[in-house]
């Protein structure tokens, strides 16, 4: 279901209102990064809205050629942007919410718990990358209909 401009603006500003709010009703640490982060990630948000069209035509172009690398190497790609995305979105969730840095998370883990958190980061990307390759398949097709 392909959402109305008009509404991808509410649904963008609703949203900016919760990140903003979010203060009020929990502990964040770093309050002023909080904020900056947030403030930032308006004007990205609806430039993004705005310029649909243009990032369509962008990725269809993107797609048509690295497509033509293959099912593995685009799975693997996407596999590792997943993984890093997570590392990234735990990493600052406990960052603002708990006021743990990466290197006191990983200071925290055991070795075995280190292992077995990288291994299942890495199968659960892996997979994220190989469903990725089939939505990117639907989405660049949809595009050229």
């Amino acid at each position: 279901m392909k959402l109305s401009k008009s509404m991808r603006f509410v649904v963008i500003t609703l949203g900016f209102i919760f990140v903003l709010s979010l203060p009020f009703f929990i502990e964040i640490h770093y309050r002023t990064l909080y904020y900056s982060g947030a403030i930032l990630l308006i004007p990205i948000g609806l430039y993004r809205v705005v310029r649909e069209k243009k990032f369509e035509e962008g990725f269809c172009k993107k797609w048509d050629k690295a497509r033509e690398q293959g099912f593995w190497i685009n799975a693997a790609r996407e596999g590792m942007r997943t993984f890093v995305s997570m590392i990234a979105i735990v990493s600052i969730t406990e960052l603002f919410v708990h006021g743990f840095t990466p290197f006191e998370i990983m200071s925290k883990l055991s070795g075995y718990q280190l292992v077995f958190s990288l291994l299942f980061l890495s199968a659960w990307s892996l997979l994220v990358g190989i469903v990725a390759w089939y939505e990117k398949e639907k989405r660049y097709h949809r595009f050229l209909l």
